[in-house]
């Protein structure tokens, strides 16, 4: 398994802030449910990131069988709450605790 805990600047909402992102400019990321809880990579559609917003973070789950999936989507997920949100985040925190296989 692998965590990312989003924590956003003080008065502002991390998973709003992504998910107007995703809605405006992301090519490569689609929700895969209504609930607009899982976030697949157009690339891996095997995985996908589980996102569950807190009052004062967002906690997004790597889910994916293959440990080189995870890998890529926390990747790709994190380049892309930099490039989108920087100056919106105070701290993105990795939770490893990766099963050896």
């Amino acid at each position: 398994m692998l965590r990312i805990e989003v924590v956003p600047r003080a008065g502002r909402d991390a998973y709003e802030l992504l998910r107007e992102h995703i809605a405006q400019r992301a090519l490569t990321w689609v929700w895969k449910d209504t609930a607009q809880r899982l976030l697949q990579h157009i690339r891996k559609p095997a995985g996908h990131i589980l996102l569950t917003p807190e009052p004062d973070r967002l906690i997004a789950e790597v889910v994916s069988d293959a440990l080189e999936d995870r890998v890529f989507l926390a990747e790709r997920f994190v380049g892309r709450l930099l490039a989108w949100l920087a100056t919106d985040l105070e701290s993105i925190h990795l939770h490893l605790n990766v099963p050896l296989k």
